[in-house]
């Protein structure tokens, strides 16, 4: 989103603390040291081989109503978790 500057990367969720050791196919958006979103691969039910994703950052303020979905593909999930946290960062004072 234009105007909005943010500097985020993903890690594997395994890769974030003891406790997630083994998850695969998941990860975490951070922008700086503040998670903002994660992405993963439900493995069953409903929504079997789709790209859950959510943005997980709450600010104060109105509710945000655009936070998370499903995506086909894992690249197309990490996008809205960026589309979302730009939208939401615009709307900051």
């Amino acid at each position: 989103m234009s105007g909005v500057r943010t500097s985020i990367y993903w890690m594997r969720t395994a890769d974030t603390g003891p406790e997630w050791v083994g998850v695969e196919n998941d990860f975490v958006a951070y922008d700086g040291e503040t998670q903002i979103g994660r992405v993963h691969n439900h493995a069953a039910g409903a929504d079997a081989g789709l790209w859950l994703w959510s943005m997980t950052l709450v600010l104060p303020g109105p509710p945000f109503v655009y936070r998370s979905g499903r995506e086909e593909k894992r690249g197309d999930a990490a996008r809205r978790v960026v589309e979302a946290y730009e939208r939401m960062m615009a709307r900051q004072p």
